[in-house]
């Protein structure tokens, strides 16, 4: 493998991801996802925000004005609305506002909290005396973080779009195949996380109007009867593999990564940064034992040990770069 250009990843990266990349973190600092609610009536009496960041630990950040003058507070957050309470999820310290009436203050979480009040579908009540004020958090701009990493919390947060990365560490060993149906980047950075399909299962399908992006991850022993053992994007859009492994996956067709001629409604692009495709399989008179896809494009990566009928690593059916690799 030949590393020349490397110094240039970062800025390929950037480039690639930006195409797709819908949701953006609100700054370098908060990398969490983020809800927001309006307290009182019409949301006279400011705000309150729940950030998360991406160690599952976070802060709740209360702005609030038009309240009863030098009076105290208790905050509290529940599951569920304010109209119908549900499980009370967190206490928070009781707040007295200014002499005008305003109060701004930070709370900061545990990762416990954190990771409790990430889900989402709560609401913040603020009660003194017979003065009650209360909001439902709606989601804001930010990634979404796998704070718990099984199959279940990963598609939830996939499910979103957007960024989503991690705050564990884990090998997720899917028992059946997760779709993606909004532009997502799936990105470990800072985390070993691995997707193991156990030689059971294709790992992910993109669906129509979707592109997938997967950024420092392991993608592993998918199978599928059809195509893409690790990624079906045959009826989706592109798909962008950066600083990861794609290993020991088969498939009908693209061993590891398929995609689809246009005219089904797939855009199948398939860009590989700075990875990794070793032991990809296809099935008797299958194309591409790693990828299969109308374009593609490589830069400083390593294909080894992929079998197929025709393209033992890549088959492209109408344009193919490979660039330090």
């Amino acid at each position: 493998m030949t590393l020349g250009g490397r110094a240039a990843i970062p800025v390929i990266v950037a480039l690639v991801l930006s195409a797709f990349v819908v949701v953006a973190p609100a700054s370098a600092a908060i990398a969490g996802v983020q809800w927001q609610a309006k307290v009182g009536s019409g949301g006279i009496n400011g705000t309150s925000a729940i950030r998360v960041d991406t160690s599952g630990a976070g802060i709740i950040s209360v702005s609030l004005k038009g309240l009863g003058r030098m009076t105290t507070y208790s905050e509290t957050v529940f599951r569920g609305t304010c109209s119908k309470l549900s499980a009370k999820l967190l206490i928070l310290p009781t707040l007295k506002t200014t002499a005008n009436g305003t109060v701004v203050r930070t709370n900061v979480l545990t990762a416990a909290q954190a990771s409790l009040l990430n889900n989402g579908g709560d609401v913040i009540r603020l009660v003194s005396g017979s003065h009650v004020y209360c909001g439902a958090f709606v989601k804001q701009a930010g990634a979404t973080i796998v704070t718990t990493c099984d199959q279940s919390h990963l598609a939830s947060a996939l499910a979103n779009g957007g960024t989503v990365r991690f705050a564990c560490d884990a090998t997720i060993t899917v028992a059946s195949t997760i779709s993606i149906m909004k532009p997502v980047v799936l990105d470990a950075t800072n985390r070993t996380v691995i997707i193991d399909g156990g030689g059971a299962v294709g790992l992910f399908s993109v669906g129509g109007g979707a592109t997938f992006g997967v950024v420092n991850l392991t993608l592993q022993n998918g199978n599928s009867a059809g195509i893409g053992g690790a990624i079906d994007a045959s009826q989706g859009g592109s798909v962008t593999v950066v600083n990861s492994t794609v290993a020991h996956n088969r498939a009908g067709a693209g061993g590891a990564i398929a995609g689809g001629p246009i005219a089904v409604g797939g855009n199948a692009s398939v860009t590989v940064l700075a990875s990794t495709f070793v032991d990809n399989t296809t099935g008797t008179g299958g194309d591409g034992g790693a990828i299969n896809a109308p374009t593609v494009s490589v830069t400083n990566s390593t294909f080894a040990g992929n079998q197929a009928e025709l393209g033992g690593a890549i088959h492209a059916i109408s344009g193919l770069a490979v660039v330090n690799s």
